[in-house]
């Protein structure tokens, strides 16, 4: 039953968004319904990054002395402490 009524409200208040998003940047910006991708595809870029950085920065975090190690090599330099 929540499932049901999670995803009945997650596709309403997408839409719903997606409308009033739309309505918004028109009047607001004053571009014709031809013009809007100008400003919604920039939009929808920056949220798919801005929803993809928790996952790299934990990705970074867990495998930071890794990284750090491996950076230091191709650039030619040696670990302060050699992995065993």
């Amino acid at each position: 039953m929540w499932n049901v009524i999670g995803g009945i409200s997650w596709v309403a208040s997408m839409t719903a968004g997606g409308y009033y998003l739309t309505e918004f940047i028109q009047t607001r910006l004053g571009l014709s319904e031809k013009d809007i991708d100008k400003v919604l595809l920039p939009v929808i870029f920056l949220i798919i990054v801005i929803s993809a950085l928790p996952a790299v920065w934990h990705m970074y975090s867990e495998n930071k002395e890794l990284i750090h190690r491996k950076v230091g090599e191709r650039f030619g330099r040696r670990p302060a402490v050699q992995p065993e």
